[in-house]
């Protein structure tokens, strides 16, 4: 065992069984040396988390603890989660369930709204029970915006863009074996 390789393997004999760390104990070592680090499937962390995606979708993820659960008197093995999108006026965009303590949902939405975040509830009865706030993201754009080159060749253009289509559109359509 070379030096580096030891002062992993004592590197991660401390570290805490609940955190990331402890997850990445079991290593896959390929043919040329280079370590291979499974992604750990859960982080042992109360975590919601929004991403935008494109100017209609974004991302959701989520983990729930079993801690958190059993603080509520839930089942972890009878979990029922709601999800609430809110807009950047906190007025409610969608919403879903899930029965999985931790997980992922693409969201469909629309490109009317500048920003929007998530809130995480259980289920309990006939309640809900508020756990988790994701953090706020601003929604795209569904258009480009015009930079600094575009707006000198626009100027540069000026009345004369029509002019410039239309040579444009005859040096296409001519090699393209029109007239």
């Amino acid at each position: 065992m070379n030096f580096s390789n030891e002062l992993i393997e004592r590197s991660l004999s401390n570290s805490c069984g609940t955190s990331s760390g402890g997850n990445i104990k079991k290593t896959e070592t390929l043919n040329d040396g280079t370590k291979i680090y499974p992604i750990p499937n859960r982080y042992f962390k109360d975590k919601l988390t929004l991403l935008p995606i494109n100017p209609n979708h974004s991302f959701v993820y989520w983990e729930v603890t079993n801690d958190t659960l059993k603080k509520f008197d839930i089942n972890p093995e009878d979990v029922q989660l709601s999800f609430k999108i809110y807009d950047e006026q906190s007025n409610e965009i969608l919403n879903f369930d899930s029965h999985f303590s931790i997980g992922d949902y693409y969201i469909t939405h629309t490109t009317s709204h500048k920003a929007m975040y998530a809130k995480l509830f259980l289920k309990n009865s006939d309640s809900l029970i508020f756990i988790l706030k994701s953090n706020i993201i601003g929604v795209l754009e569904d258009s480009l915006k015009s930079g600094l080159k575009s707006k000198i060749i626009d100027s540069l253009l000026g009345d004369n863009e029509q002019y410039y289509n239309s040579k444009l559109l005859t040096i296409s359509s001519s090699s393209l074996g029109g007239k």
